[in-house]
């Protein structure tokens, strides 16, 4: 399923639940695998990019009722490069979480 086809029903979800689309954080491309070279943090800001317009234009108004949490992409571009493998976040981001938190 595509972000196409699944936004007017999280539109129709939020209007009576709290909906959160989680933004993509950025990848440490130097590690990653090579079954995994093709993520690039270019095709991740593209891939946000779009789903946040669809999003918007799925909104009646112009302006989504699906709420955006960025938190985990900030955490993401704070700690990526300690990542054991280029893609997962690191044990330490769970700290940075808790700094972010207070």
């Amino acid at each position: 399923m595509n972000v196409t086809s699944i936004a007017p029903l999280l539109e129709k979800l939020a209007k009576t639940s709290d909906v959160y689309w989680v933004l993509q954080g950025p990848v440490y491309e130097d590690l990653l695998s090579d079954n995994r070279k093709m993520i690039t943090n270019e095709k991740i800001d593209a891939y946000n990019e779009a789903a946040v317009s669809i999003l918007n234009s799925s909104a009646r108004n112009s302006k989504s009722n699906v709420k955006l949490f960025s938190v985990s992409k900030l955490i993401a571009q704070e700690t990526i490069m300690e990542s054991l493998d280029g893609l997962h976040l690191p044990e330490s981001s769970r700290e940075t979480v808790r700094v972010h938190r207070c």
